[in-house]
């Protein structure tokens, strides 16, 4: 069963959080969708996040600004110091500031969405390891100048509507187009 209206000084308190597998968050609500499992949570209007470190079992990880309100604020020392990262197969960033994040420690992703994300790096998404594991790509309305996809050899499907920056020589880079 999901959770709705949690506000993120309340993420402290949800009893046996290192157990959750999915952890989705969203800025507004979700109406009309009734089939969140019972290891989804959903948090409407929450404007601050800073307690991850007690979710040791993650396995996705979905943060949305479903409505571009720009909600959240996640700082990203609190997003840096998500415990396990190497087990997170589903990293779904959508519409957030991702200013600072590190996804360096990121090793079994397989389903990777930063669409919209504001002020990701190419330092920073050239930092993601085991990119051939990668299988599923939206970086759909991001900048994406200076980005490696030449690594990206598990790809099946690849986002890039409204992309900015992509030159001739980084789409040819992609592989398995």
């Amino acid at each position: 069963n999901a959770i709705r209206g949690i506000k993120g000084s309340h993420l402290n308190s949800i009893p046996e959080k290192e157990k959750l597998e999915h952890f989705r968050l969203s800025s507004c609500s979700f109406q009309g969708e009734n089939d969140f499992s019972d290891e989804e949570l959903v948090a409407d209007h929450l404007c601050k996040l800073s307690a991850f470190s007690g979710f040791k079992g993650l396995r996705e990880l979905e943060l949305l600004d479903k409505g571009g309100f720009s909600c959240f604020k996640i700082e990203a020392v609190y997003f840096n110091a998500i415990p396990n990262k190497e087990f997170i197969e589903k990293l779904i960033l959508e519409r957030i500031s991702v200013e600072y994040f590190n996804f360096s420690e990121f090793k079994g992703l397989r389903h990777l969405s930063l669409s919209n994300s504001k002020y990701l790096t190419s330092e920073q998404f050239n930092t993601i390891p085991n990119k051939g594991s990668i299988e599923f790509l939206d970086l759909t309305g991001v900048d994406v100048t200076g980005f490696d996809f030449s690594k990206l050899t598990g790809l099946k499907k690849v986002e890039l509507r409204d992309v900015r920056g992509l030159t001739r020589d980084q789409f040819d880079s992609i592989p398995n187009k």
